[in-house]
């Protein structure tokens, strides 16, 4: 899985992307969430974000910049 950032009306979306291959073996891509529109996030939101992913991949948070 990949974060994808994906542009569509003028606007920026964040996206996570799964890889896999279909029934003929060919690799194509599939769209696991939707994060919402770039323009609209605060930093605050995406450092809640990266926490949730580091504990969920039982990694150590970053610690928090001010």
């Amino acid at each position: 899985m990949f974060f994808r950032i994906n542009e569509s009306g003028g606007r920026r979306y964040l996206q996570v992307v799964e890889s896999y291959r279909n029934e003929a073996g060919k690799p194509r891509h599939r769209v696991v969430a939707n994060l919402g529109r770039l323009d609209d996030k605060e930093g605050s939101q995406f450092d809640a974000l990266i926490r949730g992913l580091c504990r969920a991949a039982g990694r150590r948070e970053p610690d928090k910049v001010e």
